[in-house]
């Protein structure tokens, strides 16, 4: 490729030029390539081919019969990194079309439901094109920092995902804005992005017990595990994600991006995804330079704390990316995620580095280390001590007492009840975690207890399917058809150290001791959910 196009599609990159793609909206092979050719963008499905492409993909389109779409994208290493991230979005966007748009109807409707044109509030959408131009602005301003520069790759891969999801996109009232985009990348920090507004704010303090319950089962995200073998020979992790079923609609996905910028650590990261994702969002990844990184979501009880929320900073999901990338180790990640702090999807992040793990050996310091976020905070430390008792477990509440106090849960739990799923201590996944943790010693055993839910019958689940470690909301004894929730623990993923190379994952709500959960119009979504377990081979 000569150098006179690169310099004009530098100079073009924001501007959304006429596309040649030689297939139709449908996916009809499941290599393509994206190419810079006579001032167009060309996409050429059948072909995967880095020597004169700028990125190549690999798309394997089954998610009706797998329960997973599987993607992967890789990035020629001899174009400019903008170039890279812009085509490998541009990239996805054209493949996974049709996916983004079943998953934006599904999660679009959801998300609004309660709001009375069951549209984005105005205010919403200023947040996310404000931060959207303070991100562009900023890294312009900014040019010459590698840090920013990397900054700038994660906003021109979002770019070039919405110019080729919206070039693909015929028919016009499908097409989606910036914001609509982000109600899928960025689902998990719109939870608390709707919080800006003082009047969208929960009130706890009008709120009964049950409420404040249900307030918990519905917004506590995700269930996850670290078990070290009692010999010390392997590490097993796993996490399930918690959301509504609407959600279902998913693409696991393996970037490999050959960027040259020096800060650079793992060019290559593996990750659970969703159509128009460019991070996980459940969130469980596995990077090139050995870092296992996974989390559960935290509430916030304090909505005191919403008042410092300010669109010029990182989402969340951006943070992520960029410590993805750019750590050498647990430490490292957690400084660079610190960086830019929204405050805005609060979680606590469990990251696990590998490379310091030596079989039958003692757990070295740093090797295992918790995160844990809040509007105006982010406290990290290592926590490899507690791990090598054996297991560490999450189920979003706070581990860190600062954070746990600031964000409103002591006060809560003065609430009936309220311990059943706020205390970290005795809530009810701690417990059951803690009596069937020592039955991890493989990765069948493993994914048995991330799709536990005996809520019949377990004396732990208190009675409730909500509460367990892979919790099914829609089989509430308690709930009318109106009050129903179709929400819960909808998938599962695990591995471990000595077989990282391949991740076990499962799409659906478990149906291990429980029924199979049918679609019977109480949830508005349209696509299949049950399915079995596949392994994915990723590096």
């Amino acid at each position: 490729m000569n150098k006179s196009p690169l310099l004009l599609l530098i100079l073009g990159l924001l501007i959304v030029c006429g596309v040649l793609n030689e297939a139709s909206n449908k996916v009809l092979a499941l290599d393509a390539t994206f190419y810079y050719e006579n001032g167009n963008y060309i996409v050429r499905n059948g072909v995967y081919n880095l020597r004169s492409g700028i990125a190549a993909a690999h798309y394997d389109d089954s998610y009706e019969a797998k329960g997973w779409d599987v993607l992967s994208i890789e990035t020629n290493g001899l174009i400019k990194d903008e170039l890279q991230s812009y085509a490998a979005g541009y990239l996805e966007g054209v493949l996974t079309r049709k996916r983004i748009y079943n998953h934006f109807v599904n999660l679009n409707t959801y998300v609004w439901a309660e709001n009375p044109d069951k549209k984005m509030p105005q205010y919403v959408r200023d947040f996310l094109e404000s931060q959207r131009a303070w991100v562009r602005d900023s890294s312009a301003k900014y040019a010459n920092d590698p840090f920013w520069q990397q900054v700038r790759t994660v906003y021109l891969q979002m770019e070039g995902l919405l110019d080729g999801y919206n070039y693909a996109t015929t028919n016009s009232s499908e097409k989606i804005s910036y914001a609509e985009l982000q109600v899928m990348s960025a689902s998990g920090d719109l939870f608390d992005i709707v919080n800006v507004k003082k009047d969208f704010r929960p009130n706890f303090n009008k709120m009964t017990s049950a409420q404040i319950l249900q307030f918990a089962r519905d917004n506590g995200h995700c269930s996850a595990i670290f078990k070290v073998a009692p010999d010390f020979s392997n590490i097993y992790f796993g996490h399930n994600s918690w959301f509504v079923f609407a959600a279902m609609t998913r693409i696991y996905k393996t970037y490999t991006f050959n960027f040259n910028n020096k800060l650079v650590a793992s060019p290559k990261v593996t990750f659970s995804g969703y159509p128009a994702t460019l991070a996980s969002n459940d969130d469980f990844y596995i990077t090139q330079n050995g870092l296992v990184v996974i989390e559960t979501s935290n509430n916030i009880f304090n909505t005191s704390l919403y008042d410092l929320l300010k669109p010029e900073s990182l989402l969340c999901w951006q943070r992520v990316i960029l410590a993805n990338r750019l750590a050498d180790d647990a430490p490292s990640w957690s400084k660079i995620f610190s960086e830019y702090n929204s405050g805005t999807y609060n979680n606590q992040f469990m990251v696990l580095d590998t490379k310091k793990f030596v079989p039958g050996q003692p757990l070295a310091n740093d090797l295992f280390w918790v995160v844990e976020q809040i509007p105006g905070k982010v406290i990290g430390a290592d926590q490899t001590q507690i791990l090598s008792y054996g297991y560490w477990p999450s189920y979003n509440v706070p581990f860190y007492k600062e954070v746990f106090t600031i964000s409103g849960y002591p006060e809560i739990l003065k609430r009936p009840n309220a311990s059943d799923m706020l205390s970290y201590e005795t809530c009810v996944r701690a417990n059951i975690f803690r009596r069937d943790q020592n039955k991890v010693n493989s990765i069948d055993t493993i994914k048995n207890l991330l799709r536990y839910n005996n809520w019949k019958y377990d004396p732990l689940s208190l009675g409730q399917p909500g509460y367990s470690i892979s919790s099914r909301n829609d089989l509430s004894p308690t709930a009318t058809d109106a009050t129903r929730s179709c929400s819960g623990g909808y998938d599962t993923k695990v591995s471990s150290i000595l077989d990282i190379n391949t991740v076990h994952i499962i799409n659906g709500p478990t149906s291990v001791d429980q029924p199979v959960f049918v679609w019977n119009g109480q949830c508005p979504a349209k696509f299949s959910h049950v399915y079995d377990w596949m392994s994915i081979k990723w590096n």
